[in-house]
């Protein structure tokens, strides 16, 4: 009877393990916070990916400041925001973005094209809608 009252206890600990395994292993950290469009541009220029032609883009509702640019050669839209609530207010009303949309935890970036939205997220993390 004593084995068999360790063993729930011997599968708990091991389910607990392994839980702290995956945990560590999840992947990368999440995606920072910026205060500004150029921030962000300076994070992807670390990782070696070039905004260029950059434009800034006038104030629209919630956001806090944007910016357009072209990466390899495709446009590029990046906006910050005040706090997630306004960023995730934006996504429900701006219809109007690219095709997918990275987003973080106060900005998005925008493109018509899902290969640099992929190579964006691998940069500086982010989930794609």
């Amino acid at each position: 009877m004593a084995t068999a009252s360790r063993l729930p206890r011997a599968r708990l600990s091991l389910a607990a393990a392994l839980l702290v395994v995956a945990a560590a292993c999840s992947g990368a950290d999440a995606p920072s916070s910026y205060g500004t469009v150029d921030a962000i541009i300076a994070a992807l220029k670390k990782e070696g990916v070039r905004c260029s032609g950059i434009e800034e883009l006038d104030g629209a509702k919630l956001v806090r400041e944007g910016a357009s640019c072209n990466v390899d050669g495709k446009p590029v839209v990046a906006r910050t925001f005040a706090s997630a609530s306004r960023r995730d207010d934006w996504l429900k009303i701006g219809a109007s973005f690219g095709s997918s949309v990275l987003v973080g935890p106060n900005w998005v970036i925008a493109t018509n094209a899902d290969d640099t939205a992929e190579s964006l997220q691998e940069a500086i993390g982010g989930t794609l809608r």
